[in-house]
């Protein structure tokens, strides 16, 4: 029969290392959350062969006197909580309370610290339980050298990827830390090479373009905003730099580097229709919240967080997000590279491909209005689209794709111009209507360069504005059919039809129940009244769910309003007289959000006259 024994201790803090270090990156983690708790504004990280021989962390902090020194790798001291009340404000980087002893139990350990008051220093060092103590001569601060990780423990030691993968680890965990702590300085060295040496700074871009490139830091918006229980500071990026993992999300919460679903997935809704769905939006955000709201020891390495009110926090991040988007200029701007003969390296460093080499079209086959017409094309206000004095970043991971077939016969079709100028607004400078390319973009000329515009992604987003004022204010705009129109249903169709019919009204449907799986439309969306109507019916009964609220812009809302406006929107193909460009034109301009349609798709585009010279090697 088995009996019940006390495990010794040397057991007991290698099951704890087992929560609480899982590779070379998380000794680091806890070694750097205890400088800062010290106060150190000077942290240096050194490491050997991805951490896994040699790990040393040096700072300038408070230190510790002798007799903290040896309590400070015993299991379950610290520092940072004194009664069970202090477990629910935790206002330090580090709390349990197992970080050394838990690294000491599986290293080579050896500590040099020296508080202020003290002489000398002292230094304590573990290797396979065996402690020594003696006195040293160091500066204020504390040293931490961790030889050899699971030396003592070969089966944590064989789950250790490559040096590489571990270096990565611990690059990505730097990252981190010196994004969000701009006033440290900051060193890391590995195999005897200084990777980066940050020194202190005021200016938060400057240390993010060191830290993930000109690219990124350029295509930020700054982000502050507080409100009653929560306050934003930080930087979001613009939608084309979104991209396919998410790996320049960095979130803080009272600058602890954490991994929070629900923040994430706030920003990311806060991006609806500017990036696709596959998509993941740029971010370095530091939420500012009282620490009694949250929940810091939920995870042993604290990974993770727990917010006392998640939905809260949830609807603030979406408004702080939303109300930054809508007060930037967000339309993409094509950049040509600085020496055109580098194309492999302008695509390596933005996604683009050179734009000089592509454009290839043979003379005879491209056709445009005649001068005179030219002359005469419609003015348009300077403000309608305002373009920044600094040129933007291309996006790496959004193509904007101006590649254009050598064979294509490419058709730009001369409109009727007005023989006078059409007054908008007073003020009048020289905007012009092009004309149209294949019947799907509109050429906009101005005084720095040329516009291009998506009239279906434009169109599109016309519409979508427009049908979700409708629904917010009160209903969508519905026209009564003439002969009404029969549509049969499935068994579980017609369930949800029976508890769906307000918020099928409420989108401008008119609908009586007409048999067991048949439904009769009186009336539909006045923009559908056109469009075949019973696939898009069909499509929108679809997204919708016998829960969904009359009174919110949910998710399955927001689906049936892309469906609504991309079935009504111009399309792909429509020819466009001069009054139909003009409008389209005004008419996004009104908006908020003007620069893609409901897909994430770039709706405008602007290239300047500077870049049209390179392209032209004029310059």
């Amino acid at each position: 029969m088995a009996k019940i024994k006390i495990l010794p201790q040397d057991i007991i803090n290698q099951i704890a290392a087992g929560e609480v270090i899982e590779r070379p990156a998380s000794v680091i983690k806890e070694l750097v959350e205890n400088s800062l708790d010290a106060g150190a504004d000077n942290i240096e990280i050194e490491i050997k062969n991805g951490g896994i021989n040699l790990i040393k962390v040096s700072d300038n902090g408070h230190g510790m006197d002798e007799q903290d020194a040896k309590l400070s790798i015993i299991q379950h001291s610290t520092s940072k909580i004194d009664r069970v009340n202090d477990l629910f404000s935790i206002n330090s980087f580090g709390f349990r309370g197992e970080a050394l002893a838990s690294i000491a139990s599986v290293s080579k350990f050896t500590l040099q610290t020296k508080d202020q008051d003290s002489l000398s220093g002292a230094e304590i060092s573990n290797t396979s339980g065996q402690l020594a103590k003696s006195q040293t001569a160091c500066p204020q601060g504390t040293i931490v050298l961790i030889e050899d990780l699971f030396h003592n423990v070969p089966a944590r030691k064989k789950y250790l990827k490559t040096a590489n993968t571990e270096y990565n680890h611990i690059l990505e965990l730097f990252t981190r830390f010196a994004l969000i702590h701009g006033k440290i300085n900051w060193k890391l060295i590995h195999n005897n090479k200084v990777i980066f040496h940050l020194p202190k700074t005021d200016k938060w871009l400057d240390r993010i373009e060191l830290l993930l490139g000109e690219r990124i830091a350029s295509n930020m918006l700054g982000l502050k905003v507080n409100m009653v229980d929560v306050g934003f500071t930080g930087y979001i990026g613009k939608p084309q730099i979104a991209a396919k993992s998410r790996q320049h999300q960095h979130l803080y919460v009272n600058k602890r580097p954490v991994g929070e679903h629900i923040i994430s997935k706030s920003v990311k809704d806060a991006f609806q229709t500017l990036i696709p769905k596959d998509l993941y939006p740029a971010f370095i955000i530091n939420l500012n919240i009282d620490p009694y709201k949250i929940d810091v020891n939920v995870h042993p390495r604290k990974l993770e967080v727990r917010f006392s009110e998640p939905q809260i926090i949830y609807r603030s991040t979406y408004r702080a997000i939303s109300a930054t988007l809508d007060k930037n200029n967000l339309v993409k701007t094509i950049q040509t590279p600085v020496d055109s003969d580098h194309a492999e390296t302008m695509q390596e460093k933005t996604g683009f491909s050179d734009i000089k080499s592509t454009i290839q079209t043979k003379q005879k086959n491209f056709k445009t209005p005649a001068s005179d017409q030219i002359k005469k094309a419609v003015d348009f206000n300077h403000s309608m689209y305002a373009l920044p004095k600094k040129a933007k970043q291309v996006v790496e991971g959004q193509k904007v794709d101006v590649q254009i077939d050598a064979d294509t016969e490419i058709k730009m079709r001369p409109v009727e111009f007005a023989q006078e100028k059409i007054e908008l607004v007073k003020e009048q400078t020289d905007w012009k209507i092009i004309g149209q390319i294949k019947n799907s973009y509109i050429i906009v000329e101005t005084g720095e360069g040329i516009k291009i515009i998506d009239q279906h992604a434009a169109s599109e987003r016309i519409q979508f504005e427009k049908i979700k004022k409708q629904f917010e204010t009160e209903k969508v705009n519905s026209q009564k059919l003439l002969l009404p129109q029969t549509i049969d249903l499935s068994v579980v169709e017609m369930s949800k039809i029976n508890h769906l019919q307000p918020i099928l009204g409420k989108f401008g449907f008119s609908i009586d129940i007409f048999g067991e799986k048949t439904v009769k439309l009186n009336a539909v969306p006045a923009m559908l009244k056109d469009m075949e109507i019973e696939n898009t019916f069909l499509e929108i009964l679809t997204e919708l769910d016998e829960q969904i609220a009359l009174d919110k812009i949910t998710e399955p809302i927001t689906k049936v309003l892309n469906i609504m406006s991309c079935r009504s929107a111009v399309k792909f193909g429509d020819e466009l007289g001069l009054e139909e460009m003009k409008a389209l034109i005004k008419q996004l301009r009104s908006l908020d959000n003007q620069y893609t349609c409901v897909h994430g798709r770039p709706a405008v585009i602007d290239m300047n006259y500077n870049e049209l010279e390179k392209l032209f090697s004029r310059k």
